[in-house]
Order: C-alpha cells, then structure tokens, then sequence
C-alpha cells in the first residue's frame, strides 16, 4: 500500500499538470471548438456521446 500522503501526492501531481497544460490545451481541441460550433448553430449536443471527441489531435 502507499504512504500516508499517497492521495495528496498524487492530487498535487495532477493539479500542476492541469494547471500548466490541459485547459489550455482543451480549448483549443477539436472537441471543443465542435461544441462551440454547436452552441452557435443553435443545436445540442445533450445525450451524444463525447468520448471519440476527446481524443489527443
């Protein structure tokens, strides 16, 4: 089993990562320019299924 600070360690990890890279990277996807695109169009997206947009480009 881990440490006593498995859980924070591992939490700490993920927010730095999130924090330098992720948002940014995510605004600029695909996915969300789709979604974007969408929303402008008038259409919704609720109920399909996000998952193959979200792949790494």
């Amino acid at each position: 089993y881990g440490g006593r600070y498995t859980f924070e360690d591992a939490q700490e990890h993920i927010y730095k990562l999130m924090k330098s890279d992720s948002y940014a990277r995510f605004l600029r996807s695909n996915a969300y320019q789709d979604l974007l695109l969408a929303k402008k169009k008038g259409k919704s997206l609720a109920g399909k299924r996000l998952t193959g947009l979200m792949q790494s480009s």
